[in-house]
């Protein structure tokens, strides 16, 4: 699929987008003219004539769109960091009313190795990948399981959570008990990162207290293990 886009003078942002379909074109075959079609931001324009398979083709790349575009955006977001200046980037997203909330999964996206994609998995399976916290080797191997288990995006989730594939669903009973070990690894990074950007002593009284509030079952559970072991918690004994 060829495609050309055209700018206007003033403006980033094309006037339109012309995609060529190039099936079964032998290397070097020129393009006709009515293989084209011209998206734009009123519909489709098309210039000729398409074969069933190049009007196939063009609905594959519509089903593509639904899946594929934030990871689509990470990879422009990425070279158009390598290419162009930081600012030229930023102009265009901002441009061209990107969201806040798709731009910051893409780039999310962008900093995966590009070696954890594969057919099967979506923007939003490397989104939990993005966001897990997982040094390059564990996203890989979460990947791959994702992969071969066929993990929805939230089944990869939560198996990351729980150290374990889980493959249950609400539907069919539940998503599965995470581990213990699941619990303080989903802590572990909360923390790091509150105590990092958001540190605790600058907290107002009534936010320490609803925090205390979620962890208070928790808290009741260490307390009586302590107790039962003995273990002297403001010595650290």
């Amino acid at each position: 699929m060829h495609t050309e886009v055209r700018e206007t003078d003033q403006s980033l942002a094309p006037t339109e987008v012309q995609l060529a379909l190039t099936s079964g074109l032998a290397p070097g075959a020129k393009l006709r003219e009515n293989r084209l079609f011209a998206l734009s931001p009123t519909g489709v324009d098309f210039k000729g004539e398409l074969t069933l398979a190049q009007w196939m083709e063009g609905m594959l790349m519509l089903s593509w769109m639904k899946t594929a575009f934030t990871i689509w955006l990470a990879d422009f977001i990425e070279c158009g960091r390598k290419r162009f200046q930081k600012e030229t980037v930023e102009e265009a997203i901002v441009q061209l009313e990107f969201t806040e909330f798709d731009v910051s999964r893409a780039l999310a996206i962008a900093d995966l190795p590009r070696e954890v994609r594969a057919d099967h998995l979506t923007g939003e399976h490397y989104f939990v990948l993005g966001r897990s916290g997982l040094d390059d080797e564990q996203t890989k191997h979460w990947a791959t399981l994702a992969e071969e288990h066929h993990l929805s995006a939230a089944q990869l989730k939560d198996s990351i959570a729980a150290g374990e594939i889980v493959t249950r669903t609400p539907t069919s009973g539940g998503r599965g008990l995470p581990t213990i070990q699941g619990f303080r690894q989903i802590f572990d990074r909360w923390w790091a990162q509150v105590d990092t950007h958001d540190p605790l002593n600058g907290w107002p009284k009534e936010r320490k207290l609803q925090l205390f509030e979620e962890l208070r079952p928790s808290v009741k559970v260490g307390l009586q293990l302590a107790r039962e072991l003995g273990i002297d918690l403001e010595e650290g004994n």
